[in-house]
């Protein structure tokens, strides 16, 4: 192209850039020009007609802020500016009424901050606020700072905690030592006897700390409510260390029903429990679960006397778990009248107790009433007035069956024409009998590979002359000439 024709065409398209820029200039200002004059006019800031927050917040919590903001145009943003100038933005969460909302979680401590509302004008409205967060547990005695203010103790002084275990009545001495002193916060609140029961048994302390929910009792020892709540604490207290010992304390009757001696009870599972977490009390839990089938027993009954054990006593001296054996913890109970073992019990022959070869055997040992019946009773009959030999053999028959034994009756005549009767039982394959007379009664013989070896070995040196082998269900009671 000639360059007159490319000067022409530069000429031309530097006049349509010039046009351009003077349009575009144009608008802006324009635009400028409407936007200051709508400002201009609109100099009302946003009104904040109510705001919501706690009193006061406790560390961890949500802290919840609602604010209702309007204005004549519209409100921009509503915020938060706290002292060093960090900013949280609340969301509108309703339009027809202007709320605004913010979720915040703050560190303890005193906090002075600012709500403003801004419209678009950039006029706005400002309170001036401050918020206290307080420590969950300022003091470390494991009760939070709500329940310290709701029940009227000091949140800066330590309450009964893991350094003060409670080991007499703050009235015996006049002398209160450092343990019994931890006490005193709750003393006005308490009923004078029960504040004895609680220091004498080391109720709710005999881990050396105190729980909201043990709180909670204390302050309101009749609540059914907080009994069980109580109760499900110490379960899953449990559970985290032997979720089989927590399914196997839900079975006991006693504390199916805590309505009846319910603090009693609490004590008493308070004990099992906290020994439960402790590795040097395994052996004897291990013990005690082991003892009979499980899925097919009712309850375990060692367990049970454990328990009886702790709501009575405390699982010290005689009673210490480390020297744990089922006789030394079962005999006491059955023979001394504990609460949940009275004569009662043993009328229903149903009763579940017995569900074990070493548990049936130390029925016998403690149970046993002989005299001589004309002909077989029923396992509930012997149960009630006693028996002789073949009564006691199918009692025994009758509860280890139910307990998911195989069981079997074995009948003897002697060369001298004695007849004899003695229940046999079978476990990891082998056979065993249970002894049944006054001078070796309650005594396990065996193990035998067969019955025929226990008949012929086992009825107490009798000298067998012949034997038979039954069954429960067709056993009479008649043996054979």
């Amino acid at each position: 192209m000639p360059i007159a024709g490319r000067n022409k065409e530069m000429e031309s398209f530097a006049c349509r850039s010039k046009k351009l820029k003077l349009a575009t200039a144009l608008s802006l200002s324009v635009t400028l020009l409407l936007s200051g004059f709508g400002c201009a006019k609109d100099e009302t800031p946003p009104v904040i007609h109510k705001y919501e927050m706690p009193d006061l917040a406790v560390e961890d919590e949500i802290i919840l802020l609602n604010a209702y903001v309007s204005d004549d145009k519209e409100v921009k943003e509503v915020y938060i500016q706290f002292d060093d100038g960090s900013k949280k933005h609340l969301a509108k969460i309703e339009e027809e009424t202007s709320t605004w909302e913010i979720n915040l979680e703050l560190a303890p401590g005193n906090h002075t901050f600012s709500l403003i509302a801004r419209d678009n004008c950039n006029n706005e409205s400002k309170i001036d606020e401050e918020l206290t967060v307080y420590p969950y547990d300022g003091d470390s005695d494991e009760i939070g700072y709500r329940d310290e203010i709701k029940y009227g103790l000091d949140p800066d002084k330590p309450n009964p905690n893991i350094e003060y275990i409670l080991v007499k009545h703050p009235e015996n001495d006049g002398n209160l030592d450092e343990n019994e002193k931890a006490l005193i916060d709750l003393l006005p609140m308490m009923d004078e006897d029960f504040i004895k029961y609680v220091t004498d048994n080391k109720f709710t302390f005999e881990d050396g700390k105190i729980s909201d929910s043990e709180l909670n009792l204390l302050m309101n020892p009749d609540s059914q409510n907080y009994i069980q709540q109580l109760f499900n604490q110490y379960i899953s207290d449990v559970n985290k260390v032997n979720p089989e010992l927590g399914r196997e304390l839900r079975k006991l009757s006693d504390l199916r029903n805590l309505k009846v001696n319910g603090i009693e009870k609490l004590e008493g599972l308070e004990d099992v429990v906290v020994l439960a977490g402790n590795p040097e009390y395994s052996t004897a839990f291990d013990s005690m679960l082991g003892e009979g089938i499980k899925g097919k027993r009712i309850v375990c009954t060692p367990l049970e006397a454990t328990f009886i054990i702790a709501c009575e006593k405390e699982l010290v001296g005689q009673y210490d778990l480390k020297n744990y054996s089922l006789e030394r913890f079962m005999r006491p109970v059955w023979t001394e009248g504990y609460f949940a073992y009275r004569e009662d019990i043993w009328e229903d022959v149903d009763n579940g107790r017995v569900n074990s070869p070493n548990i049936l055997s130390e029925y016998f040992r403690t149970h046993y009433n002989y005299r001589q019946t004309p002909a077989l009773q029923t396992p509930a009959q012997t149960l009630k007035e006693g028996g002789d030999c073949k009564d006691y053999s199918k009692l025994g028959a009758y509860w280890l069956d139910k307990a998911g034994y195989e069981v079997y009756i074995l009948g003897a005549i002697s060369k001298h024409g004695e007849r004899h009767s003695v229940m046999a039982f079978k476990d990891n394959e082998m056979f065993y009998v249970t002894a049944n007379t006054k001078y070796n009664i309650g005594r396990i013989w065996g193990p035998y590979k067969t019955l025929e070896e226990a008949a012929n070995e086992a009825i107490l040196g009798f000298q067998v002359s012949r034997y038979w082998i039954y069954t429960l269900s067709n056993f009479t009671g008649k043996v054979p000439y």
